[in-house]
């Protein structure tokens, strides 16, 4: 999520958003990655695969603002410590209530 450029245009009550439909893919490593330069008629690279704007899977829902809404607590944390590792890079997330954590967009 861009806020500054003219990518995104958000509105923090996430009712309504501009976007420009950069969307999810699973990589060759089989997990699920947000990738600002995917959209829908994107050729990809071998062993990805196209998800789409939104995809929803094992309780986890990849939004179309390249957060991760996740019921599942370990879940979350198990996929912002990996995602850490793996891409070097510091992730989070936040604890909105007992049934849900947001990993935000890197």
């Amino acid at each position: 999520m861009d806020l500054t450029g003219n990518r995104s245009q958000f509105h923090f009550d996430d009712r309504e958003y501009i976007d420009d439909s950069e969307d999810w893919i699973r990589d060759t490593y089989g997990t699920i990655q947000y990738d600002p330069n995917i959209t829908k008629n994107s050729v990809l690279k071998k062993g990805q695969t196209y998800l789409g704007e939104t995809y929803r899977e094992n309780g986890a829902y990849y939004r179309s603002d390249g957060s991760i809404l996740f019921s599942n607590e370990n879940a979350a944390y198990s996929r912002i410590w990996n995602n850490s590792l793996r891409n070097n890079i510091e992730e989070m997330g936040i604890i909105t209530n007992k049934e849900a954590i947001k990993e935000l967009e890197n």
